[in-house]
């Protein structure tokens, strides 16, 4: 390949990884001019099966997946690894489980755990690790300790994951050196939220989706001064509570929530100091008369309503917004009543936002 000879190296490498992983693996093997660029490219991507506690796989099969294991957290391979995905397969195609009743135990496992003690064990050696999704993984203190030795990751996801302990031993560590995880994206979605949340590390955190919002109310979680980006799921909070939350978020940007709590009859003083920097804000419709006074709003999504009991939440604002380019809204309608929409509803709609450069409506019809 003349030509790959005046095409720098950075380019190549630019050009491989817009490539499926497939054509990359293809690419690899059958060039030896761009093996050196494109191999590494084969290994972005590890993706490992977990089998449930309560099956006991055929030892051959175990053997395979940990000899596949110990080759994708080898000195050589390891480092090359960005992403790695980690779920427990129920899938019988995948682990048969041995029957002990017809004699078939024997030629299992016999190790319950064995395959995610040894991922366990392994994990630090992802060195180039940058994204991390657990799907109903059982941590171990071990294996918490293992995940907080990677580097700073950039996402982390954990999805229905839950904790087990020794007689007698805590989850988390006493040295919080072994048990902070740096990431700066993190998602869970589970019931487990008062476990990770300690172990956040608030400095490097930049975006947080979390289950259980009412968790970062207690006196006990400390400001995240560095998150822009906040997603929670519906919860009933008090708003005392909502207000100790929010004061938690000084850098927020992007706020999304089912949250349908009203924060109403607030001081100007308690409005104001509720996200001063948001651009972008997704959620109950109800709250528009907090987060519209805010000249950075940029972004507006709210959820389904009638569109007659929207005019209100603009009666104490500062009309026409300017500052808002991007409306999405769901609405109810009917043919007559308070859930008409038509011309004048859309008219309204550009009356109070001139400079819209994306407006995407949902109509849900009465039926």
């Amino acid at each position: 390949m003349e030509g790959r000879l005046r095409f720098p190296n950075e380019l190549w490498l630019e050009v491989c990884t817009y490539l499926p992983l497939d054509a990359v693996r293809s690419l690899s093997s059958t060039d030896r001019s761009l093996y050196a660029i494109a191999r590494p490219l084969s290994f972005t991507e590890f993706k490992l099966y977990l089998y449930p506690s309560e099956y006991n796989p055929p030892q051959e099969l175990l053997v395979d997946a940990l000899a596949r294991l110990a080759f994708y957290s080898s000195q050589e391979i390891a480092p090359l690894v960005r992403t790695c995905t980690t779920r427990q397969s129920y899938d019988s195609r995948r682990w048969p489980v041995c029957d002990s009743t017809h004699g078939d135990h024997a030629r299992g496992g016999g190790a319950p755990h064995a395959l995610m003690n040894a991922f366990f064990v392994r994990l630090p050696r992802f060195t180039g690790l940058q994204r991390l999704y657990a799907d109903r993984i059982r941590f171990t203190r071990a294996g918490l300790e293992a995940l907080c030795a990677l580097p700073p990751l950039q996402h982390a996801e954990f999805d229905a994951c839950t904790f087990t302990t020794a007689r007698g031993e805590q989850i988390t560590s006493p040295d919080a050196a072994t048990t902070t995880l740096r990431v700066a994206n993190f998602v869970t979605r589970n019931i487990t939220d008062a476990v990770w949340l300690p172990l956040l590390c608030h400095d490097s955190l930049r975006a947080l989706n979390i289950s259980d919002l009412l968790l970062l109310a207690r006196p006990s979680v400390g400001p995240f001064p560095f998150v822009h980006t906040l997603t929670a799921i519906p919860c009933d909070l008090r708003i005392h509570d909502a207000l100790t939350i929010f004061a938690k978020f000084p850098a927020m940007r992007v706020f999304i929530t089912d949250y349908t709590g009203i924060l109403r009859n607030l001081t100007p003083a308690q409005e104001s100091e509720i996200f001063p920097l948001l651009e972008e804000y997704t959620g109950a419709a109800e709250n528009l008369h907090i987060f519209t006074q805010r000249p950075t709003l940029a972004h507006i999504t709210i959820d389904a309503i009638v569109f007659s009991r929207l005019p209100a939440e603009f009666r104490d604002v500062a009309l026409p917004l300017s500052n808002i380019t991007s409306f999405t809204a769901q609405f109810f309608i009917a043919s007559a009543g308070e859930w008409v929409f038509g011309g004048a509803e859309m008219d309204a709609i550009f009356t109070w936002f001139p400079r819209l450069k994306k407006l995407e409506l949902t109509f849900y019809p009465d039926v």
